[in-house]
Order: C-alpha cells, then sequence, then structure tokens
C-alpha cells in the first residue's frame, strides 16, 4: 500500500519546482516450507535441510522524498534536475527469514537536459546520474535464496532520441554508459556481471 503527496510551484515563465513525499507499506505474510542449503562455518561444508519450516508475518516501511526543477531555457530546450529515494524490494523469502522493519533504500541524483523540435516529433535527452543503495540483492541459485553484498554505488551517462518521421510512425534509441561499485570487506569492488554499456532500440507504429 501508498500514500504520497504531491506540489508542483511554478515561478514565472521559465522555473519549476515539482517536491513529492511517498509513504510505501510492504506486508510479508509467509506459511509454509522451504529447502535451505547453508555454509557451515565450522566445517566450511554446505547443509542442506529440507522441508524446512518457514513462518511470518512481517510490515516494512519506506518513506520516499523526491524534488525536481525544471529551468525552460527556450521553446525547445529544458535543463532539470532530480533528487529521488525510494526502496529495494526485498523477496518474499528474504523479509520471512531475516525481517526488516524500514525496508533498505536507494537514493538517487540526476542532472540533465532535454531538446524537442519540429513540434516535439524530434527529442534528444542527456543526463548524468548517480545512486547509492543500502543494500545490494545478488541471488545466489547454489544456496536458494538471495545473498546481501552490503552496499552499492552506480553512476553513469545515458543519451536518449526520439522521432517521428511521419505520424503514428516512432523510432527510438537509448544509449547508457554504466560504472558499478560493492562493498566488499571494508573496501569498494567492481560488481560481479554488472553491465558496463547497455542499448535498446524500438520501431513502433500506431
Amino acid at each position: 500500500m501508498g500514500l504520497f503527496v504531491h506540489e508542483q510551484l511554478l515561478f514565472g515563465q521559465h522555473f519549476t519546482l515539482v517536491g513529492g513525499l511517498r509513504l510505501d507499506l510492504d506486508w510479508t505474510r509467509v506459511e509454509g516450507v522451504q529447502d535451505k542449503a547453508e555454509l557451515d562455518i565450522f566445517t566450511n561444508q554446505v547443509v542442506t535441510r529440507d522441508q524446512s519450516p518457514v513462518s511470518a508475518n512481517e510490515p516494512a516501511l519506506a518513506i520516499s522524498p523526491k524534488l525536481s526543477g525544471i529551468y525552460t531555457m527556450n521553446r525547445d530546450l529544458k535543463l532539470f534536475a532530480n533528487f529521488g529515494r525510494g526502496f529495494v524490494s526485498r523477496p518474499a523469502r528474504d523479509q520471512a527469514n531475516g525481517a526488516r522493519f524500514w525496508m533498505p533504500a536507494a537514493t538517487g541524483l540526476e542532472l540533465g537536459s532535454r531538446w524537442q523540435v519540429w513540434d516535439e516529433r524530434i527529442s534528444l535527452v542527456g543526463g548524468l546520474w548517480w545512486m547509492h543503495k543500502e543494500s545490494e540483492l545478488i541471488f545466489d541459485p547454489e544456496f536458494g535464496t538471495s545473498v546481501q553484498r552490503g552496499q552499492s554505488h552506480r553512476a553513469g551517462a545515458e543519451l536518449e532520441f526520439r522521432i517521428q518521421p511521419i505520424k503514428g510512425l516512432l523510432f527510438a534509441t537509448d544509449l547508457f554508459a554504466i560504472w558499478t561499485r560493492v562493498e566488499h570487506e571494508g573496501e569498494w569492488a567492481p560488481s560481479p556481471n554488472a553491465p558496463t554499456w547497455l542499448m535498446t532500440n524500438a520501431l513502433a507504429y500506431r
């Protein structure tokens, strides 16, 4: 369940300020059994427990503020800055096995610009962003659960292009460069299997 408030303020013809606050309640109720594989730190061996009972009835809360500023330089060009805080969704099995009342937070910042011409049929957006997650979850297939990897940082740049050459036809392409680090034994290390470059392309007709 979620509850939010949202406000938009206009300062003249050029500057817009948008703020918001959201409250989320996530309730996990689990009754059943689960096969578990755990590492015995004394023998360094994997111990399997079949049909282990699992029972939980746990609430979790998240408070998420956001703030955006948009500066309209002219009809075609806008500059924007965004700040936001959200939460990291925990799998139900993790909340059942180790409940947390406050959901792990994810905090992000973004700076960018948007250029639109030809009655907004051509759009070009560029941005730089940064995100911090209090808890990085990586699924481990050997143990059948998510592994906490501590905090993580991400930073990146993105470029978004849209063009509508004729009415109803849209071509879109997005290019992302991403830098990721996770906390490991008190230091920051590259995130395993994290992509450095991503690209998506789409052609649509409506």
